[in-house]
């Protein structure tokens, strides 16, 4: 018979310094005096103890000192398979003591063995300990010598060393927690990692065997930047969306206790209690949320801030959260049932923020219902949300905190100005956003704040008269934020023209999103040179540098917008780099007091170009596959169009200008509709695309707008094809598509022909795809009808489809020469994708490996912008694939550089 005398050694090793860990924790997190008079002694000596007599070193495995006293001395007993057979015995517990001695204090073995049944008799009855133990008190005489103290008892401990080490993580998690760390679980696995080797140098005297409590805690609270570093990421406090940083010059401590006090509540249970910020536009609701999520970042696993400006916004927000936790979002069609299913699923807690709710329809799908979290909800809406949640009214500030907030923005001293302040902050309301904005323009006058008061309050009154603030706002903030745009230039030797330009962009920002707003395309909205021609939009350019820098000059003389400039992939910056970001609350004003004072027709032609100028920029940046940009300006452009939305046009407006507005909405549409089918969402791509279609309808067409409204109608058709559209909805489609088709083939221009037949048989050849027999029929009139036109000269769908047969039928050499006659010299990103595969395969074929691999290489280079070439790039590299398996005999031992790009393109593929 054999033993694994090494394992059994191992796991009493492991046991022991596993529960010293979990002991001395535990006595930390519970001490009430001063922790610095406490230390852990590992594996002890009688020297280390102060012992009075021969006491045996090697009985006493750990001690606790408190106050340079010895108060309790532990020895471990552990099994790794308790029973019956190895109880732990009257006389070696008798034994044990005897060896342990004492010097008046407390005596405890700590083992997870039975006791046997004659030193369960010679124990009071037991006491359940907190951490589910349970404590024998000695009552035998002949263990206890028949005296009062010391306290001799048996700690039996019956859980798995799996419970034990979750205790030890929880108790970590616990003093972080306290101490405003992060309490990651990877965090904490690597801390108890290190503490269990403190331990074992320890008790190997490789270090002091004393540590004190105080050394311990330093190791335990190491900053979360450098456990990150070791981990190489955050694990707790981490934001799937990050926090705004909104500036709190003064924390609103009442507010922020209840939220804490409800987030508490709400993580203790599995259905997310929701709390609602209500208030007036400008009594910094937000602020209020996106402090608590600064703060208490030691909280949370994860924060999700959600902009709720837009419907779409929000989607598109909760769609980026799916991603981020591993799901497939192109694929998913229910957004909110995807996310609710993961919250429910995630570790948490967690924290939702949905800033600038309208109402509780506009976001209920997406508040989760189960899961550990909490939500906060930011609203001018007091009434209509759930009765289960927790409003808190945001009210002005008081006269204090008005007072520190104007004085912080204005950079005064601290009550040197008392009475002063105290006037200014009360005319004003103690509204925070019209006080943030007064004291900066205070700060930013060289002028007696008394004097400056009086002329600001005259300005000010006069604006107030002048404006009637919509139902949300403040009348005070409103006044505020148009006094600060009348002051641009204000102080600085600026142009009365370049002051109204500045003026003149910063009310046309607050019709784009409030982030990342391209500077460049701004300045085309107020530059009287730039044209309405939606057949040759404004493009993405760098504006004159020299009137960029006075309408940048002018806009520093107040703080409305802050300014950001940002480089791309590839260490570059591009026209959209250069950017503004205007505070969301002064944003919303703006756009408020702009819609009150212009006329119709301004608002129709400011909207107009916003469009116009928005359809330009995507059209360029998606031809060259500027991802971020492109991604920036599709905000941007969607926002728009939920604006228009939202915007009443009267029928009293003039009929060509009406006209053009909806003709730009329309090719905004489309264009945006194309960057979602570039993604892989075909559903959405259709749905915007019906839209656009269902608006223009009935509308007299130039030939432009109608061949814009026919290649839409085209693409939805192979949209539907390629997302698995129901066939039902994909017969609507295409009959939709052969009806814009023979509109526009009356008009009768034989340059069109090419046109119309490259779009018919586009729409056609999708269609056949359908199995189902009318789309068939449907699919021989498409074919049919691009048959019947008059080309001049082949379309370039045409020399693709020649291409492919000649591929296809072995022909690679013509192939290949035909790629390179056809090859547009300025192609879009698509076209180059396209091309680069025929070319590959086609010297695959004829055995130019080199050159098949410079190929490769120019797509992979395009592989990592985003999702925006998704179908283009699977279609390719399944092409490549398959071309590199049928011509690998001839290349896998000629060329090292094949084999590793058949690598890449498998992975890619996969």
């Amino acid at each position: 018979m054999t033993t694994d005398g090494g394992g059994v050694a191992a796991f009493g090793y492991r046991y022991q310094y596993l529960v010293t860990a979990e002991q001395f924790l535990r006595i930390i997190t519970t001490h009430t005096g001063n922790l610095d008079e406490v230390a852990l002694i590992v594996e002890p000596t009688s020297r280390d103890l102060a012992a009075t007599s021969d006491e045996d070193d090697d009985v006493v495995d750990f001690a606790v000192e408190v106050d340079g006293t010895i108060t309790r001395r532990i020895q471990v007993k552990a099994s790794r398979v308790p029973s019956e057979l190895n109880a732990l015995r009257y006389s070696d517990t008798k034994s044990i003591f005897k060896r342990m001695s004492s010097g008046g204090e407390e005596a405890i073995i700590l083992t997870n063995k039975r006791l046997a049944k004659k030193l369960r008799k010679a124990c009071a009855e037991p006491t359940d300990l907190p951490d589910g133990s349970q404590q024998y008190v000695l009552a035998a005489s002949e263990i206890t010598g028949s005296q009062d103290g010391p306290v001799r008892s048996v700690v039996r401990d019956d859980r798995k060393l799996t419970d034990i080490k979750q205790s030890l993580l929880d108790l970590i998690r616990r003093i972080r927690g306290d101490r405003a760390l992060g309490q990651g679980l990877s965090s904490a696995s690597l801390l108890a990692a290190l503490v269990m080797d403190s331990i074992f140098e320890a008790a190997a005297n490789v270090t002091p065997r004393r540590r004190t409590a105080d050394e311990l805690l330093t190791l335990l609270c190491t900053p979360d930047a450098q456990i990150a570093h070791a981990l190489r990421r955050f694990d707790w406090g981490a934001p799937l969306i990050e926090v705004p940083r909104l500036v709190s010059a003064v924390a609103r401590t009442s507010e922020l206790a209840e939220l804490t006090e409800l987030f508490t509540l709400s993580v203790n249970a599995r259905n997310p209690k929701v709390s609602v910020l209500t208030g007036v536009t400008g009594f910094g609701k937000s602020t209020i949320a996106a402090d608590f999520c600064h703060l208490n970042r030691h909280f949370y696993e994860h924060v999700m801030w959600i902009d709720c400006r837009t419907e779409g916004l929000i989607e598109a927000k909760f769609k980026d959260v799916i991603r981020q936790l591993g799901v497939e979002a192109e694929s998913v069609v229910d957004v909110a049932s995807a996310f609710q299913s993961q919250f429910a699923r995630m570790g948490g807690p967690s924290v939702i923020v949905f800033d600038g709710a309208r109402q509780r329809k506009d976001i209920e799908r997406f508040v989760p219902t189960s899961g550990c979290g909490f939500v906060i909800v930011t609203t001018t809406n007091s009434t209509g949300w759930w009765h289960t949640a927790k409003s808190i009214p945001v009210d002005p500030f008081t006269e204090d905190e008005a007072s520190a907030c104007f004085e912080t923005y204005a950079q005064i001293e601290p009550g040197t100005r008392t009475m002063v302040v105290t006037d200014i902050v009360n005319r004003l309301g103690r509204v925070p956003l019209a006080i943030a904005m007064a004291a900066l323009h205070f700060r930013n006058a060289d002028e007696d704040i008394s004097q400056l008061s009086r002329e600001y309050f005259a300005g000010l009154d006069a604006l107030a008269d002048q404006t009637s603030v919509p139902e949300g706002f403040d009348r005070t903030a409103f006044a505020a934020v148009r006094h600060a745009v009348a002051q641009l230039g204000s102080g600085a030797d600026v142009l009365d023209e370049d002051r109204r330009m500045t003026q003149a962009l910063v009310y046309h920002s607050a019709f784009l999103a409030p982030e990342l707003i391209p500077l460049n395309l701004l300045l085309q909205t107020v530059h009287q040179t730039t044209t309405m021609d939606l057949t040759d939009p404004p493009l993405p350019e760098i504006a004159d540098q020299a009137q960029r820098n006075r309408v940048l000059v002018t806009l520093r003389t107040q703080t409305i917008a802050t300014r950001r400039s940002y480089l791309d992939s590839s260490g570059i910056s591009n026209p959209a780099s250069d950017t503004i970001t205007v505070h969301p609350l002064v944003h919303e004003i703006l756009r408020a007091i702009y819609k009150q004072a212009a006329p119709t027709e301004r608002m129709l032609d400011l909207l107009t170009m916003l469009m116009a100028c928005a359809y330009g920029w995507l059209i360029q940046l998606r031809r060259e596959g500027a991802i971020f940009p492109l991604e920036q300006l599709l905000v941007h452009g969607e926002w728009i169009l939920e604006l228009v939305d939202r915007i009443a046009v009267p029928d009293t407006s003039d009929e060509h200008q009406l006209y053009v507005f909806r003709c730009a909405k329309l090719y905004l549409a489309c264009e945006i509709a194309n960057c979602a089918a570039s993604q892989g969402e075909y559903t959405r791509s259709i749905d915007i695309i019906e839209t656009a279609l269902t608006e223009i309808q009935g509308v007299a067409l130039t030939p432009h707008a109608q061949g814009m409204v026919t290649k839409a109608a085209c693409d939805s058709v192979a949209d539907a094809m390629l997302g698995g559209l129901d066939v039902d909805r994909a017969k609507a489609l295409t009959r939709r598509a052969l009806a814009e088709l023979r509109k526009f083939g009356t008009i009768g221009n034989p340059r069109l022909g090419g046109v119309i037949a490259t779009l018919s048989i586009q729409a056609g050849q999708a269609a056949k795809k359908f199995e189902d027999r009318e789309m068939k029929r449907l699919a021989v009139r498409l074919l049919e009808f691009a048959s019947m036109q008059t080309v001049t000269e082949m379309p370039q769908l045409g020399h693709v489809m020649q291409i492919h047969n000649l591929l296809s039928g072995g022909y690679a050499s013509q192939a290949l020469e035909l790629v390179q006659r056809v090859r547009p010299p300025n192609a879009s990103v698509y076209d180059r994708v396209m091309f680069d595969n025929f070319e590959v395969i086609a010297n695959l074929h004829l055995g130019n490996f080199p050159n098949a691999a410079d190929g490769i290489d120019r797509i992979l280079s395009l592989a990592d912008n985003g999702n925006h070439l998704h179908d283009h790039l699977k279609l390719t590299f399944e092409q490549i694939g398959d071309a590199l398996l049928r011509t690998q005999d001839s290349w896998s031992s000629r060329s090292p550089r094949l084999r590793a790009k058949q690598l890449e393109v498998q992975r890619r593929r996969a």
